[in-house]
């Protein structure tokens, strides 16, 4: 979970494909990832809402991701603990 968040954290945008390449590992394990790091998780009980996806307007079966609101904030808080 924690590699999946910086790397949307890290760049932002990208599809979970291109996430798991980076990550070396499946796009279904990256999808299950992110999925339980978003608002509602893959077993339709509350997430962590740090991460949401979004349809690639040029694309729309392509879907991207980015943080949410408290996903920026996390990372802020992280900045700063290593001040």
């Amino acid at each position: 979970y924690v590699k999946a968040f910086l790397l949307v954290a890290t760049d932002e945008h990208q599809n979970v494909s291109e996430y798991a390449k980076r990550a070396g590992t499946s796009q279904s394990l990256m999808t299950r990832h992110l999925a339980d790091l978003g608002e509602v998780n893959r077993h339709h009980k509350e997430g962590f809402g740090l991460v949401e996806g979004y349809d690639d307007l040029m694309d729309r079966r392509n879907r991207r991701m980015r943080l949410t609101t408290k996903g920026k904030h996390v990372v802020w808080e992280m900045c700063e603990a290593f001040k």
